[in-house]
């Protein structure tokens, strides 16, 4: 199961292995911390999809870079949504051996398990540029069978990236699906980034 730390942020000072299910509800006073849980959680969430939309821009560099890279994109997308803040961590565990966190001394984001990260950027990419490379095989005029083979191909791999994703996150991809709806001041309000 998923879970959160969170320490020094907005209002909440400290919450340690917060488990996240699939479908959590917060309720406490007002200003107590519960939207920013739900964001927080919302965020992290997205994260394996930052990583889908941007396998394209990913796709020629080393996996230590593509990493490197992958983080400035969350850095910037997180600061973007919460601001700068002083003296946080974060850790977002989304398997027990996998987290993401915002460390506290420099305030940028990195995986735990840096082996592991650097193995699955490694994996994901290899599948990537094969699946780019049947892209470039299907501009040549196919015909019949071979069209079909090679759409079939194509299918597989896309599977498989996205099982190689759900394996490192421990869910499946979530493209478009993640809605945080805060209660009280507008029902209808959603975030998006």
């Amino acid at each position: 199961m998923q879970k959160i730390t969170i320490k020094n942020f907005g209002p909440i000072e400290n919450i340690t292995d917060l488990e996240i299910p699939r479908v959590l509800f917060l309720i406490g006073p007002q200003a107590s911390g519960k939207s920013t849980i739900a964001k927080l959680v919302y965020f992290f969430r997205k994260v394996p999809s930052l990583l889908w939309e941007g396998l394209n821009e990913l796709e020629k560099d080393t996996p230590s870079l593509q990493l490197k890279t992958f983080l400035v994109k969350i850095n910037a997308q997180f600061h973007k949504i919460f601001g700068k803040n002083k003296n946080i961590e974060i850790i977002f565990y989304y398997t027990p051996e996998n987290a993401l966190q915002i460390h506290p001394d420099d305030k940028q984001f990195r995986f735990t398990n840096p082996s592991a990260i650097l193995l699955f950027f490694k994996e994901l990419l290899d599948l990537w540029r094969a699946y780019y490379k049947l892209l470039e095989n299907q501009r040549i005029p196919n015909k019949g069978i071979e069209k079909q083979f090679l759409v079939h191909q194509r299918s597989a791999l896309v599977n498989k990236m996205e099982k190689c994703i759900k394996l490192f996150f421990g869910f499946k991809l979530i493209v478009d699906q993640l809605e945080y709806i805060p209660a009280g001041r507008s029902l209808f309000t959603l975030l998006s980034y």
